[in-house]
């Protein structure tokens, strides 16, 4: 039986791999609405609003001779970081795995980018913390 690693990390805006995801995570949670009645003899609920919303840990490199797909972060940055004074964009973004055959295993959701924090060390790659919250409910869900 195999597990499944941080080294397996994957992200993607639409269908492009924007880069190598080192952490990733999100929590989905649901609002309770009180439904009790006068009468009632216990407390009543139901689901409410549903959100989500999550953050990765991405590096990457653009190596010699790196192709497009090698380099694509600045497709995951023009999402949130505006030159223009534009809006942010809402993308689809895509979290997940590749497991031992290297299929992809992928939650898929419309999302606002929230923020992202760039660090560059001197010796270490160049990496960011990215947040965001989900526009709509996911289309896809890891299987």
């Amino acid at each position: 039986m195999g597990y499944y690693s941080g080294g397996d990390g994957l992200m993607k805006v639409g269908s492009t791999t924007v880069a190598t995801v080192t952490t990733w995570s999100f929590t989905a949670s649901q609002e309770t609405l009180d439904v009790t009645t006068l009468g009632d003899r216990d407390r009543q609920l139901i689901g409410g609003t549903r959100s989500v919303s999550g953050s990765a840990s991405i590096s990457w490199y653009s190596a010699s001779g790196a192709t497009t797909g090698e380099t694509q972060a600045s497709v995951l940055m023009g999402k949130l970081v505006k030159t223009n004074g534009t809006a942010s964009d809402t993308v689809t973004l895509s979290l997940g795995i590749k497991d031992h055959a290297s299929n992809e295993k992928l939650t898929t959701m419309t999302v606002v980018i929230t923020s992202i924090a760039m660090t560059s060390s001197q010796g270490e790659v160049l990496s960011a913390e990215v947040s965001f919250e989900a526009a709509s409910a996911p289309t896809a869900v890891i299987a």
